[in-house]
């Protein structure tokens, strides 16, 4: 009973997040945090990987700015906002390559993802 139980549990959790996600032309493994596209793989640093791991959840719709803070670092201080910047800046290069998927800009509310997949 117990061994089954730990089953479901294990289940469950390998269910909530996909380990690969198609983002376009790119596969994105969450479990590794490697961005790949065609044969070319990219290993993201752990901040990289949970920011675009929030925004591929929100693919096509608008997160607030404050709720990735708050995700990402506990808070929402002007020192953290910038190092939010950076990573977008980051996410934004590793996905050029493809041209269907943005990371938008919503001045003074947040970011808006989008992906053709």
């Amino acid at each position: 009973m117990r061994v089954t139980n730990l089953l479901k549990l294990t289940q469950k959790s390998a269910n909530a997040i996909p380990e690969n996600i198609v983002l376009g032309n790119y596969e994105y493994n969450s479990m590794r945090y490697e961005l790949k596209f065609g044969s070319a793989v990219r290993k993201l640093s752990h901040r990289e990987a949970s920011l675009l791991q929030i925004l591929s959840e929100n693919k096509n719709a608008t997160i607030q700015r404050k709720d990735i803070l708050l995700k990402l670092w506990g808070d929402d201080s002007f020192f953290n906002s910038r190092n939010l910047d950076v990573y977008i800046t980051k996410l934004r290069d590793y996905l050029k390559n493809d041209p269907s998927i943005e990371i938008i800009t919503i001045k003074g509310i947040g970011y808006r993802f989008t992906a053709n997949r």
